[in-house]
């Protein structure tokens, strides 16, 4: 016996000896594994298709060898495969896999990672009950319930012996990876077929712009690639511009980063149960869309995206607490308030200039801060509130001197008059300027930041003078 198949076996026995001890007045631990396991492969999310997010999120937390690290989903007749080309499972990921809350990212803390492989994958029991794995020599599938169809078991591995293996498809045989197999099961199979089939088309290519590995996604059915997204980076003048390609649709993004030392007085932070205990490092990203974009995105990402609108004109990037099942965050929790504030310094003390001193992101930067309704979010609100105060209170509009003002020094001729600046200046005083010919000034900032405006009624009056 090999010492791959010598594991599984030994975690196999190890939980069938603990599911065979017999109940007491307290609950067995077998019992609760049981609860557990039905709590999170059926009761967390909301959607049955969630899985797929998971398995995403899993494979961004894989290493992978390849010059792209690619995770493909095919869509066959019996179930869906599933193929990550990373270097494949070790002991400790059988381990974390086979178990509940399990995790080996312990000393990864800092790096941000989103999923966990025990708990996220358990998600695929919505639409299979014998889902199996072949990664780096190891090939075991689990099930949802035992041989008497009443007990349900979740974590106990199968091995698969080499006769067995031939009863999967080619695909999955012939792993060189690592390759999920999850067949439909049999209650509603092609009512969760279909549904998958109609779901699957609508995993977005945007799902790549904020994992740091993952850089190709495609999905088959039919034999036809309904997606094949792929994600590169380049440089426009000092700005990382990052594209997101699938088929002929092609968006770019700007991306900002920054790395922020976690505040280590918050609760997350230093309670003993924290969720995030002994972290030190996080970092934001955040995402101002080519203004030619066909996509047009304004979810708040926690690595994937969550179901909260911001109805801002970029995209926010966070490691967020989140709701149950991760479609919406945690309004009052007091790391998601400190990672706003973070996000607010970021975009006043650095993006803005950045996007000023870029050769044509400068005439209309002010755009990507119009806000085009009401989040229903405290955060964002606020948010957004600070961030305008900021502008009416900085540099913010280029004048035909080619200067940065203050929107208080700002004039705008209204009734199609021309008049040479210096002669506004001596009408109205020498801290008045006028708005470059270039400069995208929408209705939007100049009600907002009650900009001047001077018709011909007010010049003869000051000619008048």
């Amino acid at each position: 016996m090999s010492n791959k198949r010598r594991l599984i076996e030994d975690i196999k026995n190890e939980y069938l000896s603990e599911k065979n001890k017999k109940q007491t007045t307290i609950k067995s631990m077998w019992s609760q594994y049981q609860k557990m396991g039905k709590e999170l492969s059926e009761g967390i999310y909301a959607e049955d298709n969630h899985f797929i997010y998971e398995l995403i999120q899993n494979a961004e937390d894989t290493k992978s060898d390849e010059k792209q690290h690619t995770l493909e989903f095919t869509l066959e007749n019996s179930g869906l495969i599933v193929f990550n080309n990373e270097v494949g499972f070790t002991e400790e990921q059988i381990k974390a896999i086979c178990s509940f809350g399990q995790s080996t990212k312990a000393l990864e803390k800092n790096e941000g990672f989103i999923g966990e492989k025990g708990i996220g994958f358990k998600s695929v029991f919505k639409i299979t009950d014998k889902p199996a794995i072949f990664s780096n020599g190891y090939k075991f599938y689990f099930n949802k319930l035992d041989d008497t169809g009443v007990t349900t078991e979740y974590i106990i591995p199968h091995w698969i012996d080499d006769n067995e293996l031939k009863k999967y498809p080619l695909q999955f045989q012939k792993n060189t990876h690592t390759t999920l197999y999850l067949p439909f099961s049999k209650e509603k199979k092609q009512e969760k077929r279909d549904k998958l089939k109609e779901d699957i088309k609508h995993i977005e290519p945007i799902l790549l712009l904020f994992l740091k590995k993952l850089t190709n996604i495609k999905i088959n059915e039919s034999g036809q690639k309904v997606i094949n997204t792929k994600k590169t980076s380049t440089k426009d003048e000092k700005l990382k511009l990052v594209t997101i390609q699938n088929k002929d649709t092609l968006d770019r993004y700007y991306i900002f980063k920054k790395s922020i030392d976690v505040n280590q007085d918050l609760d997350e932070v230093k309670d003993k149960n924290g969720r995030r205990k002994d972290i030190e490092k996080r970092e934001i990203i955040l995402a101002f869309p080519d203004f030619k974009n066909k996509t047009k995105e304004d979810r708040i990402f926690s690595f994937l995206p969550t179901k909260l609108h911001s109805e801002l004109n970029f995209i926010i990037q966070a490691d967020l607490i989140l709701q149950s099942g991760r479609e919406n965050i945690a309004i009052d929790n007091e790391w998601n308030q400190w990672q706003f504030n973070e996000i607010e310094k970021l975009i006043c003390d650095e993006i803005v200039n950045k996007l000023k001193n870029h050769s044509k992101l400068k005439f209309c930067y002010l755009d990507y801060f119009i806000k085009n309704g009401n989040s229903h979010n405290q955060l964002i609100e606020k948010l957004y509130e600070n961030i305008i105060y900021n502008l009416k209170d900085s540099f913010t509009i280029l004048s035909d001197n080619e200067t940065w003002q203050n929107p208080n020094n700002i004039i705008l001729l209204e009734d199609n008059i021309k008049i040479d600046t210096k002669y506004l200046k001596l009408l109205f005083g020498d801290n008045y300027e006028q708005v470059h010919e270039k400069f995208k000034l929408n209705n939007y900032f100049i009600s907002k930041f009650n900009i001047r405006g001077v018709g011909k009624k007010k010049i003869i009056e000051a000619i008048c003078k």
